[in-house]
C-alpha cells in the first residue's frame, strides 16, 4: 500500500515499514497485544487513534526513528491485538497497556505520545506509570469545550459491499472526521482506513463513563498538547481548547498546526515530526 506523495512526508509503503519493524507481544485477554519497534535511542511510545492501528503513525516513523527508539502498539481490540477481558474500563484497559510497557521497557525514561483516542489512553497509562514517563504529549483537538458532534454527518459503511460505493462512503467519512483538505485523500489512505475500521473491535464511547475528565490536572510529568487548526473535535475554536488545558495545567504548551485537521500526524506529517522532535528535545 503506497502512501501518496501528495501530502507531507517521505513516501513509504506500509508493507516496507512493517517488514523493517521488530515485533513483540505482551499479554492481552486470551491473546496478545502486538508491538512494533523501529530505531534506537531513548524510547518513544506512540498510541494510535480510535478505529485505527499502528498505521496511523506511518508518516512519522522514519523521521522519529532517526532520533528515538520508536514503539507503536496496536492497542487492545485494534489491528493485530486481542480484545481485552470484560468489563472494559479506561483503567482496566490502561493497566494492560502499562503492563506491556513495563515488560518491554523496564527502568527506561519514556516519552509517550497519544493521538485522538490514544491520547486518552496515554493519560490513563501516565497515571499508572508516573515515574517512568519523562514527558506526555497529547495530540487531539478537544479538552472539554463543547462543540458540534460530527458523528451524525458520517455515512454508514459496515454493510456496504459494492466496492465503488464503499470507497465513496469512506472518502466522505475521512473528509468529515480526519482531514481538513479532502484533496489529499488518495486510494492508499482509503485502503488503510478500510483495513483499520474492519479490524476495530472496541465499541465507540466505551470509556465515556469510566474516564476521568480532568486527569491531566493531577499528572506530574511534563505535558505538551498538539492539535490541528481545523480539528473537527475542537471546533469552533481549537484555541479555546488550549485555554481549557491551561485552566487545568497552567503554562502547558498548546501547539496548533495551521491548515491541518484531526489526523494532524498524517496530514501535516513534516511539520508535526519537526515539532514533536523539538518538544522531546526541550523536555
Amino acid at each position: 500500500m503506497e502512501i501518496s506523495q501528495a501530502i507531507e512526508g517521505v513516501p513509504m509503503s506500509l508493507e516496507e515499514l512493517d517488514r523493517r519493524a521488530e515485533r513483540f507481544a505482551t499479554p492481552c485477554g486470551d491473546g496478545t497485544m502486538v508491538w512494533r519497534r523501529w530505531g534506537a535511542g531513548k524510547p518513544l511510545v506512540l498510541f494510535h487513534g480510535g478505529s485505527g492501528s499502528w498505521a496511523h503513525w506511518s508518516r512519522n516513523i522514519d523521521a522519529l526513528a532517526r532520533h528515538h527508539q520508536v514503539w507503536i502498539p496496536d492497542l487492545p481490540a485494534f489491528g493485530d491485538s486481542a480484545v481485552p477481558p470484560e468489563p472494559i474500563t479506561a483503567q482496566s484497559y490502561a493497566a494492560i497497556v502499562a503492563a506491556g510497557i513495563a515488560e518491554l521497557m523496564p527502568r527506561s525514561p519514556i516519552a509517550l505520545a497519544g493521538f485522538s483516542l490514544g491520547s486518552h489512553v496515554a493519560e490513563a497509562v501516565a497515571a499508572v506509570l508516573p515515574d517512568e514517563l519523562r514527558i506526555l504529549v497529547l495530540v487531539r483537538g478537544n479538552y472539554g469545550v463543547p462543540g458540534e458532534d460530527p458523528t451524525p454527518r458520517l455515512r454508514k459503511w459496515r454493510n456496504v459491499t459494492d466496492a465503488a460505493e464503499r470507497v465513496s462512503v469512506l472518502r466522505h467519512n475521512l473528509a468529515t472526521l480526519m482531514v481538513a483538505d479532502p484533496e489529499i485523500i488518495d486510494d492508499a489512505m482509503v485502503r488503510m482506513y478500510d483495513s483499520d475500521l474492519s479490524r476495530s473491535r472496541l465499541k465507540p464511547g466505551i470509556f465515556r463513563h469510566s474516564r476521568e475528565p480532568e486527569l491531566i490536572k493531577r499528572l506530574t510529568m511534563p505535558l505538551c498538547c498538539i492539535a490541528g487548526e481545523y480539528d473537527v473535535y475542537g471546533l469552533p475554536s481549537v484555541a479555546a481548547q488550549g485555554n481549557a488545558v491551561r485552566r487545568l495545567r497552567p503554562s502547558t504548551p498548546f501547539h496548533i498546526i495551521e491548515g491541518a485537521g484531526h489526523w494532524v500526524i498524517y496530514e501535516a506529517a513534516d511539520r508535526f515530526n519537526a515539532l514533536l522532535l523539538q518538544v522531546l528535545a526541550d523536555g
